[in-house]
């Protein structure tokens, strides 16, 4: 019986790794029907088509480095590691799907095309480096790491673009309830949401470009096994460091709420207060004609008075049943 190839199961364990973090509203299975670059242009063109119709154009032209890149990528992967065609769909299927949510909406459209732009011209023309490396095996431990990279932006971009825009079913949707859905299908709901919440995932974004660059540093390098494994942790170790500055940086927000809605306590001041009042001194109170009147339950002047105290302090119900020889 033949072992299964370790380096086979690194891209299985990256493909079921992307499938069980997809968000809820994407199929697998859609993504998986466009498996070639050939499909993808077919999408872009038809894509096109449909906007032209609707005034709406979009420069397609600019992610031809980043799709000219991956072509590169797919025939190498398939020269040197020979994996099975759903793992090669991973890198087109993608693609098609974003352009798709982003069509009509020219903010994300640009945002996802800027960002094809800057990963394209970080990844390498495989082709070319690969070509020089020696060491054949090494580069299909190089080829995996990409291969995450490439998932992961595609990851971070479908949990962003991919938030429903229609109304969802009763309890399918948890994270957002009916008025914040009904809110983004509004174009200026989907404008405050992206400029609210994009930034956040950009920051994401750049932490796989980064792993990008590093890993294309590699290619051009004397690399040795002890390279790939720190590489394998280092990209590990940046989400986590990410995700942990960013539950800080929630906690401190948490925090400045809390202080701010948070009633005052006026405890200290009015220690403060009463270690410095002089026996005596609040006699002048209960002789004052105003507050006298007050405090005739007779009077047919209105029984108001202001009062100022945390809630719960019974300010009422103490001055309502205090006397002026009890004042003081």
């Amino acid at each position: 019986m033949t072992s299964p190839d370790p380096l086979q199961q690194v891209f299985d364990a990256a493909k079921r790794e992307f499938d069980e973090c997809l968000p809820s509203n994407t199929k697998f299975r859609d993504i998986l029907a466009i498996d070639t670059v050939d499909k993808v242009w077919d999408a872009i063109k038809q894509l096109q088509r449909d906007l032209e119709k609707k005034s709406h154009l979009r420069h397609m032209s600019r992610m031809q480095p980043f799709l000219d890149r991956l072509r590169s990528y797919s025939a190498v992967i398939e020269v040197f590691v020979q994996v099975k065609p759903d793992v090669l769909a991973l890198l087109w299927g993608p693609i098609r799907l974003l352009l798709q949510w982003t069509g009509e909406w020219q903010q994300g459209f640009d945002a996802i095309v800027k960002t094809m732009e800057r990963i394209g011209d970080l990844l390498p023309q495989f082709g070319d480096v690969t070509k020089h490396f020696i060491d054949k095996e090494l580069i299909k431990d190089v080829l995996a790491l990409f291969y995450r990279d490439i998932l992961d932006f595609y990851l971070e971009s479908l949990k962003f673009f991919g938030l429903p825009r229609k109304v969802p079913a009763q309890g399918s949707c948890p994270d957002l309830n009916y008025h914040t859905v009904q809110f983004i299908d509004t174009s200026s709901g989907r404008k405050i949401m992206f400029e609210t919440l994009w930034p956040k995932r950009k920051e994401k974004i750049k932490i796989v470009e980064a792993n990008i660059e590093r890993h294309t540093q590699l290619l051009r390098e004397n690399i040795t096994l002890e390279h790939i494994r720190r590489e394998h942790e280092a990209r590990t170790k940046l989400f986590e460091e990410f995700q942990e500055s960013e539950v800080f940086r929630t906690k401190q927000m948490f925090q400045a709420i809390e202080s701010a809605v948070c009633p005052q306590m006026y405890d200290d001041r009015l220690y403060w207060l009463q270690t410095r009042v002089c026996r005596g001194t609040e006699i002048w109170l209960a002789r004052d004609r105003v507050f006298s009147q007050w405090m005739n339950m007779d009077s047919p002047s209105p029984r108001l008075l202001w009062l100022q105290g945390i809630p719960g302090a019974g300010e009422y119900r103490n001055w309502q049943h205090t006397a002026p020889h009890e004042l003081g």
